[in-house]
């Protein structure tokens, strides 16, 4: 991408890098998992409620795709486990549960904001043996 591109081209291109990350990294995530990712990695802490507001769906689906993306050692977690998200329940009460990125989700989410403030940062392609060895480095922390 030239150097004189608008914002729009260069947010149009780190949004279709972040989408190949992510297609790469998870490939059957559907947009309510991305939505809910994107949403935590904003707003960590955030209670499931909060999570469903947000992200305007129910409750009982905020917390279905939280456990879909929780390790497998999370207790209520579902398939396919993707280790990106964690519930706990709160400190100063047992009721609520709080939603934060676990380690992977952390560099997974950094990954994006690197794409997103990086214009220089090659597009990702299909074949991983095209990526230039900043992008591989960024696969191997995932």
């Amino acid at each position: 991408m030239s150097a004189d591109a608008s914002p729009r081209q260069r947010h149009s291109s780190a949004l279709a890098r972040i989408l190949g990350l992510i297609r790469d990294t998870c490939p059957d995530i559907n947009f309510t998992e991305f939505s809910v990712l994107i949403t935590i990695a904003e707003n960590e802490g955030v209670t499931v409620a909060g999570v469903a507001w947000l992200c305007g769906c129910t409750e009982a689906t905020a917390s279905r795709t939280i456990r879909r993306m929780a390790p497998r050692e999370m207790p209520g977690a579902l398939a396919p486990f993707r280790g990106l998200l964690v519930m706990m329940r709160g400190p100063t009460e047992n009721r609520s549960r709080h939603v934060f990125l676990t380690p992977r989700g952390e560099v997974l989410c950094r990954s994006f904001d690197l794409m997103m403030n990086d214009p220089a940062l090659p597009a990702l392609m299909n074949g991983r043996s095209r990526r230039s060895a900043r992008t591989r480095r960024l696969y191997t922390k995932i």
